[in-house]
């Protein structure tokens, strides 16, 4: 039987975090700009902190707790809806696949811990590929399983109430850091996933950024700020300047 409850996650919010990631390129890429640096080494790494800063201011105080987790050294956000117990974190599509593709690699990760969290569907549902979780689930034995476990309570013990689900945003996006895919996940241990939502339909489209040769040096800061600002300001302040005109 598969897995058919509606990840709860508000379009809003969806939108907030997709455009959240955008302007995080714009802050990044305007201190280095600042700072004029001869090189640019661990420029993936930096930009999450802010995708973080930037996510995490979006996100409501009284609907989210917000919270700081870390595997090793690798520091990352937990998104928890107060309304619905929900537990959210974020992902770059290319760093799930490569994860997936290695999976006896990263038996450990905070992925698989996390999706324990889900584990009572298990005694319900079959994940949505099946097979290809089999191959980490068969690894896990007593022993692995308590490491798991312990893994979990580490990253979790500063939430503030129960979790009723944990889910995945993975997401794709362009050198601008525009988002171009979006989906929520309810992964399985072993990486399959119980449910699979495209998200896209909540990403905004008001303004396309060129793929086409010779357009790289295009202004990141016009980009940004054409989505950080409401399209209704901007017909009101053409208003205001049509009226002063007149007078």
């Amino acid at each position: 039987m598969n897995y058919e409850v509606d990840i709860p996650l508000k379009p809003l919010y969806i939108r907030m975090i997709a455009e959240a990631i955008p302007n995080a390129y714009y802050l990044y890429d305007e201190h280095v700009n600042e700072q004029n640096f001869l090189t640019d080494n661990g420029r993936d790494g930096e930009i999450w902190n802010y995708i973080n800063k930037c996510a995490s201011e979006v996100l409501p105080v009284d609907s989210f707790q917000i919270v700081v987790m870390n595997r090793g050294i690798w520091k990352f956000l937990g998104l928890y809806d107060k309304e619905t117990h929900y537990l959210y974190t974020l992902m770059r599509e290319k760093n799930l696949t490569n994860i997936q593709k290695k999976i006896s690699d990263h038996l450990f990760h905070y992925l698989n811990a996390l999706s324990k969290l889900n584990d009572e569907l298990a005694e319900t549902y079959e994940p949505i590929y099946h097979q290809m979780s089999l191959f980490g689930v068969d690894f896990y034995d007593e022993e692995g399983n308590e490491v798991l476990e312990k893994i979990l309570k580490s990253m979790i013990r500063k939430i503030d109430g129960d979790i009723e689900r944990y889910v995945l945003i993975a997401f794709d996006s362009d050198r601008f850091g525009v988002v171009k895919n979006i989906r929520g996940i309810i992964p399985s241990k072993g990486l399959d996933f119980y449910k699979d939502e495209n998200w896209n339909t909540y990403i905004a489209t008001e303004y396309e950024i060129s793929e086409e040769a010779g357009q790289e040096s295009e202004v990141l800061e016009n980009i940004v700020l054409l989505q950080r600002k409401p399209r209704m300001k901007r017909v009101e302040k053409t208003k205001r300047t049509t009226k002063k005109i007149n007078e």
